[in-house]
């Protein structure tokens, strides 16, 4: 009778953290998304033109905040740790993630 409902213990906390991780991304995407505004005033702009510096800034943000990209970097450092053949494709000819505005 103690083992019984391990496996609807184990699938109901399968399904809240598939809920959780669902969330955060709809958060993610709604909070830091340059594509996304909310102000109607500025939806009617294009807002890379207007005012690149800003967007560049919230690109960052949206690119430092994402937790699937954290998670990325903790399995690319890793894979480079415990690498049994070297990797030429990750080397040093690949930019790292970023965006830089056009400067004048």
């Amino acid at each position: 009778m103690e083992g019984e409902f391990v496996p609807v213990y184990v699938l109901t906390g399968l399904i809240v953290v598939a809920g959780i991780i669902g969330l955060h991304t709809a958060n993610q995407q709604l909070r830091y998304n340059p594509a996304v505004r909310l102000n109607k005033k500025k939806r009617e702009t294009l807002p890379e033109v207007v005012d690149p510096d800003h967007v560049v800034e919230e690109s960052e943000n949206f690119i430092k905040k994402s937790f699937f990209r954290k998670v990325a970097h903790l399995l690319l450092e890793f894979d480079q740790h415990h690498a049994v053949l070297p990797d030429p494709i990750r080397g040093m000819f690949t930019p790292g993630p970023g965006t830089y505005a056009k400067k004048k």
